[in-house]
């Protein structure tokens, strides 16, 4: 089976390695306006290239983490739900924490991701449970204790799947995704899939607790969420967007970051309540990852929340929004911070309204909307 898996992905994986040359810190030569490729491919790894007998390093299955004596590049995994493990970079806890995975059906009232392939969802093999979902949560072992939601640098949930009934298509399009109920939605996470040995990767620096002082829920699912578009102009400045989401574009200067990073933008269904603002669009979230290609463990990878030059995020306002704002000055851009959403003014960014466009300059990214001033 994996024979046949490798001779069926050659040419994606070379469609895939061609897509990683683009390097916003080179810029373009003047006159290069050509479309480029997708700036976060969500690439494909077979490992060393040639061979599937290369695994992960398996978890050290004790279910705790001393951020003194851990080791980055060993796994972390639940002893109850063997073959879930999570990777804790060097800095992204500094106290010991307990990890805990468990098996859960679909709960009650929660809409799976959209899905138009069809497909049925892939079984995560921890337990033999016969269901893609399933919580985590890490907790402190000293002092008070508690929930941890917040790293200072991304962890990485890895999660073994079986692959029956998928096609190639489907599988490399496996990504691992995340319920974040202030919004309720699912948020795709950043990172990678291996069909070779069936394992998906998901990048995190923040967890979304499916109910307060609990457990975060997960699943797997394929991504049919639409392609990142993009253009390079003769500056080098790259601008992105989603098919079929033309009031929404985010620009990148040369530079911004190093080689190996990529975007990856998601339109989150509807428009949430919200208690401060009313939400004039529908919200977008938008993350950036270092993806190391030569490391087939993934512990490099990592999640960028922070740029040395601000992107660019903007967005398009229609007579309808300007009607209900009254005056172009009472729109402002808004983005979640703790479950609830912020004016970008408040956060010491500048919003600018320009003709029928409002854009802010951030150094950092996440979920956006457009909302009247309260």
């Amino acid at each position: 089976m994996r024979n046949i898996k490798i001779y069926l992905t050659l040419p994606l994986l070379f469609l895939s390695a061609f897509s990683l040359i683009l390097v916003l810190g080179i810029p373009r030569p003047a006159g290069a306006t050509e479309a480029a490729s997708s700036l976060f491919s969500s690439p494909v790894t077979n490992n060393d290239g040639h061979n599937s007998d290369h695994r992960p390093p398996s978890a050290a299955e004790k279910g705790e983490v001393d951020p003194v004596q851990g080791n980055p590049n060993q796994p972390i995994g639940d002893p109850d739900t063997p073959g879930l493990a999570v990777f804790f970079p060097w800095g992204s806890a500094h106290e010991p924490l307990k990890i805990r995975f468990f098996n859960s059906g679909l709960p009650q009232n929660i809409v799976p991701p959209s899905n138009v392939s069809g497909a049925t969802p892939p079984t995560i093999m921890p337990n033999g449970m016969n269901t893609p979902y399933f919580f985590f949560g890490a907790w402190r072992t000293l002092g008070l204790g508690g929930a941890v939601y917040q790293f200072d640098h991304s962890i990485m949930i890895q999660v073994p799947y079986q692959d029956g009934g998928l096609n190639l298509s489907q599988e490399s399009r496996l990504r691992l995704w995340m319920y974040d109920p202030t919004i309720q939605s699912w948020i795709k996470l950043g990172g990678r899939v291996d069909i070779f040995d069936n394992i998906v990767t998901g990048l995190i620096s923040s967890l979304t607790p499916f109910e307060p002082g609990g457990n975060t829920l997960f699943t797997l699912f394929i991504d049919d969420s639409p392609p990142v578009q993009q253009t390079v102009d003769e500056f080098g400045t790259t601008t992105l967007w989603l098919s079929g989401r033309d009031d929404f574009r985010f620009h990148v200067l040369p530079g911004t970051v190093e080689a190996g990073s990529h975007f990856e933008v998601l339109s989150l269904p509807h428009i949430p309540e919200s208690d401060t603002f009313q939400l004039l669009t529908r919200p977008v979230d938008v993350k950036a990852y270092f993806i190391n290609q030569q490391n087939p463990a993934g512990t490099d990878d990592y999640q960028i929340t922070e740029f040395s030059k601000p992107v660019s995020l903007e967005f398009d306002y229609t007579p309808e929004m300007l009607a209900g704002a009254g005056d172009p000055s009472n729109l402002t851009i808004v983005t979640l911070r703790n479950g609830q959403w912020v004016d970008v003014e408040t956060l010491g960014y500048q919003v600018s309204r320009i003709g029928d466009k409002i854009i802010v300059a951030s150094s950092e990214l996440g979920a956006f909307s457009v909302g009247i001033k309260s």
